[in-house]
């Protein structure tokens, strides 16, 4: 998913350009003809924010992507404005996005670990078998109780 997001914020950052591109191109038609100068001068400084605002957050946001290794790494003020301001499909993915979906390492399970004290009991349990102090099937069933 991370992936996924990364692309639809590079989508933005390339329309953004394009989209200041055809707000600099919109200028031209301003010197032909003088009465088109308010609505093209309207128009210019619309394209020219949007795409802006779509080039620069979306850099920033690219950036908090590409180091986030947890999902709380990215606050929650930045996936909102990555969904209002870069592209609305990457932040609704950063906003479902978990921590299993930064580092699939986390997706895994971890073998659970016992407390000291009840590796300690297992410890003596198996010394008092060696000993011949406890039988097989106690050891056995004591050993699964402290294990749970």
């Amino acid at each position: 998913m991370k992936t996924a997001c990364k692309v639809f914020i590079i989508l933005s950052i390339v329309s953004g350009f394009i989209l200041c591109l055809f707000a600099s191109i919109l200028l031209i038609p301003m010197f032909i003809d003088p009465e088109m100068t308010v609505p093209l001068l309207i128009m210019f400084i619309a394209y020219g924010a949007f795409g802006g605002l779509a080039v620069g957050f979306g850099f920033k946001a690219l950036k908090l992507v590409n180091n986030a290794k947890r999902a709380d790494d990215i606050s929650l003020g930045w996936k909102v404005v990555i969904l209002l301001l870069v592209n609305q499909i990457a932040g609704i993915i950063l906003l479902c996005m978990k921590d299993a979906d930064f580092d699939p390492q986390l997706a895994q399970p971890q073998p659970q670990q016992l407390p000291n004290a009840d590796l300690e009991r297992i410890a003596n349990l198996k010394t008092l078998y060696d000993n011949g102090a406890l039988s097989e099937e106690e050891f056995t069933q004591l050993k699964h109780k402290i294990i749970g």
